[in-house]
């Protein structure tokens, strides 16, 4: 029983840095203006990060309602990129990586918090 926790753990520390990466690269495509990447990212991300937070909620814990409030972040950062489908504004681009910003540390933190749990629990094991 322990062991398959463990796995299940360690299951949401590699999903949650694999969307930690995707949040970079959203972010990274909003600052150089690739705003065709950033929408297929922002859909993957939406996609992936719904389903590891239904497949790990018991990991998250405390930091379930942040998540899901960026995933409703994602939700309006998809709807200014399909808007903005010609070119986006000084002003509407700089929210859009202030946004994209707050998703990338809340999912790296995420990542990093349940890393931090994975390597205790092979040190206490």
């Amino acid at each position: 029983m322990r062991a398959e926790k463990s796995v299940q753990q360690h299951n949401a520390e590699v999903d949650f840095a694999a969307l930690a990466r995707m949040a970079k690269e959203l972010h990274s495509y909003v600052e150089i203006g690739m705003m065709p990447e950033a929408r297929l990212r922002t859909t993957d991300l939406r996609s992936e990060l719904a389903v590891a937070i239904r497949h790990h909620e018991a990991f998250i814990g405390a930091h379930l309602n942040h998540l899901q409030d960026k995933q409703i972040d994602l939700k309006l950062v998809t709807d200014a990129l399909n808007q903005g489908a010609g070119s986006l504004s000084q002003a509407e681009k700089i929210r859009l990586l202030e946004m994209t910003g707050e998703i990338l540390d809340v999912l790296a933190g995420q990542s990093g918090q349940l890393r931090s749990n994975v390597e205790s629990g092979v040190q206490n094991g």
